[in-house]
């Protein structure tokens, strides 16, 4: 019987690779009102550097590894009379740097500064691009787009003058030095195209979507195309993404730098109006002349059965949304999408409404899906900027975030595996502490999502591994009373760190969770 027990204890406690975490919070500052606007820079030296915003000020905090403030340092560089807005971040190992717009008159300026492990400026800030627009264009011109490897930098602009447009393509090093203005003119044929998810890989090869705006209502696409460009060459491709005789939604673009190629991955329906049927995805080398794959995975009624919520079987999809793509070494794509909607009141009707009944809901529209930057969050009784999109909420509207489902495909993109986390989540009038947030901590894909529990949000926490085990663990435990985490805007930091935006009563802090 003693062996029975030690052989139990031993199995236990191989059974997961996960070790138990330590939570360490840092002290609320009274002056951090719960509107402003932040973002978790990352590990930048010994420092943890978070960016905060409220009224047009800007200010970096460095949190020591005991979480306690090192440094607060004010964005004097930021202009004094000038808006700042859409402002982004790469993180290094000894630096940071901030790309940020701004308007003066009726010139856009791209600009860019490094900034040091405890948030001071180092030299002076770049000007990367300007754009003069007139009196009734949008300010927001430009797109920050980087590398996984942070070596390659660009931002992106699409102007339009006397009926023609064209796409530019800024590079710039991360010394801040200008390399190269890439252009490519919009044929008049292409002009109904939208253009979304830019991307670049870790050569500095460029890619962004086309979708096809002529059926004038943005979610739905039948025509799509992506356009590429490799770095040091002159030329611009455009490639026809193939439909076979589908209706396409959410179209999402990643860099698969191991196998050199672009994943293009979307939700799709058989006909226009239709239920969503399952996931399209689409492979394309970056090499002229090697092949390329598309599929489309139909989900199976047992897996609509386990994800459908109160939506029937053949409705089960409807409310889906891509929110994660993993592609492994060898080439294996895990995509993960959670169902989100909005009921109630009055709502944006995003790229998510179809006429199927519902609103989709619309915070996840916008290309920075896949890199969640410059969060805010968002007052019960104030709208302002929201961390995915911007996105009106009014009144009266509950936010739902229900089950994910998690699919794995080989690299020839047939089905692996797939696993369904249950949960049921809801607020009203705000979305704070809904929806969930991936992690890969020791080889594990752990999904973190807040239930609950008589008014207090108690974290959850799912373990998928690469090979599609499924496990449950423990709640996270030294939850101090009042701290509620708002989960989906965590941010891991290296290999087994996570920092997490906290509510402690009305001012927004921080917490380091250790695994």
């Amino acid at each position: 019987m003693y062996k029975f027990f030690i052989g139990l204890i031993l199995i236990l406690a191989f059974k997961s690779p996960i070790k138990a975490q330590k939570i360490t919070y840092a002290d609320y500052d009274r002056k951090d009102s719960r509107l402003s606007s932040f973002e978790i820079i990352g590990k930048t030296g010994p420092n943890f550097l978070v960016f905060k915003f409220f009224r047009n000020q800007g200010k970096i905090t460095a949190f020591n590894y005991d979480m306690q403030v090192v440094k607060t340092t004010e964005c004097d560089f930021f202009p004094s009379n000038e808006d700042v807005f859409n402002v982004d971040f790469v993180n290094y190992a000894d630096k940071a740097i901030l790309v940020y717009q701004y308007q003066k008159k009726n010139i856009v300026y791209c600009a860019a500064a490094n900034v040091d492990s405890n948030g001071v400026i180092i030299g002076s800030p770049t000007i990367i691009d300007t754009t003069k627009i007139n009196f009734f264009a949008s300010n927001k011109i430009y797109d920050f787009v980087k590398s996984d490897n942070k070596q390659h930098l660009a931002v992106v602009k699409v102007q339009r003058k006397n009926n023609n447009s064209q796409l530019c393509l800024v590079r710039f090093s991360p010394l801040l030095i200008p390399l190269s203005k890439e252009i490519y003119r919009i044929k008049k044929t292409e002009d109904s195209y939208a253009l979304k998810e830019y991307g670049l890989n870790n050569k500095g090869n460029f890619a962004c979507l086309f979708s096809d705006n002529k059926l004038n209502n943005n979610d739905i696409i039948d025509n799509a195309s992506i356009l590429t460009k490799q770095n040091n060459t002159n030329a611009f491709e455009l490639e026809t993404l193939k439909l076979p005789e589908i209706y396409i939604e959410d179209l999402r673009l990643k860099a698969d730098n191991n196998n050199d190629r672009w994943i293009m991955s979307s939700f799709y329906s058989d006909s226009k109006r239709g239920n969503i049927e399952g996931l399209y995805i689409y492979s394309l080398p970056t090499n002229v002349g090697d092949s390329i794959f598309f599929i489309k995975h139909q989900f199976s009624n047992n897996l609509k059965k386990d994800i459908r919520g109160e939506a029937s079987t053949k409705a089960a999809l409807n409310d889906f949304l891509q929110r994660n793509l993993i592609i492994k070494k060898d080439g294996s794509i895990i995509i993960s999408s959670e169902s989100y909607y909005t009921r109630g009141g009055r709502t944006n009707i995003g790229a998510f409404n179809n006429g199927l009944g519902d609103n989709r809901n619309p915070n996840f529209n916008n290309s920075n899906l896949w890199q969640q930057d410059f969060y805010n969050f968002n007052n019960a009784n104030f709208y302002a900027f929201q961390p995915f999109g911007n996105n009106n909420v009014f009144s009266g509207v509950r936010s739902h975030a229900d089950n994910v489902v998690v699919t794995c495909y080989t690299p020839k993109g047939d089905l692996s595996w797939s696993q369904v986390i249950n949960k049921n989540q809801f607020e009203d009038e705000t979305e704070n502490f809904i929806s969930y947030n991936t992690f890969l901590i020791n080889g594990q894909m752990l999904y973190f999502f807040n239930k609950n529990d008589q008014n207090n949000w108690l974290i959850n926490v799912h373990s998928i591994s690469p090979d599609g085990a499924y496990s449950r663990l423990p709640t996270l435990r030294s939850l101090d009373k009042g701290y509620n985490f708002i989960i989906r805007l965590a941010k891991q930091v290296n290999n087994k760190t996570i920092i997490v935006p906290c509510k402690y009563r009305n001012f927004i802090c921080f917490a380091k969770i250790e695994y």
